[in-house]
């Protein structure tokens, strides 16, 4: 581990509880807003995903902090560090990863076909879809979790005994099968956000396009300026995550097709150092959302403040 991994694992800290504050407020907000509709319940679930994924993110901090590698504990903790924080941060970047999928193609869907998406995509079918994907994503990491135990190891060098995790039998092919897994998720969620942002701004110039020359009624066009900021607001989103998530899948893609680069390969040095910037850009895009919906939102900016004036009349 060197000082530079050490010193962005400790940015990524500092930004992780940034954004954890930030998420918290996400979601009291769409909770007062209430999340009868589709697109509160899909930002509330991507706030939870960024939120459980900072909660990772803080833990991987820790582990890699100069303080903690330097406290004399045993430096066999690469287990323990992956079934408290790697293996945790893994499985909710993806599940982020999705949501922002489901959301770039649910508002990408609302521009195309606006009447059949309303009575097939209902809060209900939204609910139920993101409960899944939850769940699913979750579910993955069971059998990796099901090779791993805890147990106690006496360091010779310390003369002091430790609680660690230990690898059981076939643990390192359920781990490669888990990142292949890994690795095909995240690429198709990154593609997907991807491919339907760019169908979402290619729609939206024609629709602009069209209500300039066919909007006549003020009422109509108050709605379409509401839409498109809607649709603006997910576009910035979405984009924020491709920019945030590029480093990283070009990674994943080069530890796929070379092999040597990755935690015990040969170029293991440069691969942490690496890593260490995947995970400072992941908890960069988990920690911005905050910033886009309240200057991309006046219904949220709206319900901040409410909240903001009702916390200060308690203190009062």
């Amino acid at each position: 581990m060197t000082s530079v991994t050490a010193t962005i694992a400790a940015l990524a800290g500092a930004i992780s509880m940034i954004g954890i504050a930030s998420n918290l407020i996400s979601i009291l907000v769409f909770m007062k807003q209430g999340v009868l509709e589709n697109t509160n319940i899909s930002y509330t679930a991507l706030a939870i995903s960024d939120l459980l994924s900072l909660v990772a993110t803080l833990c991987l901090s820790i582990f890699w902090n100069q303080w903690f590698l330097n406290s004399g504990l045993s430096p066999e903790f690469i287990e323990t560090e992956a079934a408290f924080a790697s293996l945790p941060y893994a499985c909710f970047s993806r599940i982020t990863g999705l949501v922002t999928a489901f959301i770039t193609f649910e508002r990408c869907m609302c521009v195309v076909w606006p009447l059949k998406v309303k009575r097939i995509l209902t809060s209900a079918v939204t609910t139920m879809f993101i409960v899944s994907m939850y769940f699913i994503m979750c579910l993955t990491m069971v059998p990796v979790y099901s090779t791993l135990t805890l147990g106690w190891r006496f360091d010779p060098w310390t003369n002091m005994t430790f609680l660690r995790v230990f690898s059981g039998e076939n643990a390192s092919i359920i781990s490669d099968i888990s990142f292949l897994l890994h690795v095909v998720i995240q690429l198709a969620a990154f593609f997907a956000v991807l491919i339907f942002t760019v169908a979402l701004v290619f729609c939206l110039r024609q629709k602009a396009a069209w209500r300039t020359q066919q909007t006549k009624a003020q009422n109509a066009i108050k709605n379409a300026t509401k839409q498109e900021k809607a649709i603006k607001m997910v576009i910035m989103i979405a984009a924020t995550y491709v920019a945030c998530y590029l480093p990283p899948v070009v990674g994943i893609t080069l530890t796929v097709l070379y092999p040597h680069f990755s935690p015990l390969g040969k170029y293991k040095n440069i691969f942490f150092v690496f890593w260490s910037l995947f995970v400072l850009f992941g908890a960069l895009n988990s920690s911005v959302n905050l910033l886009v919906y309240y200057v991309m939102s006046s219904k949220f900016r709206r319900t901040c403040q409410k909240m903001l004036a009702l916390l200060r009349k308690a203190e009062l």
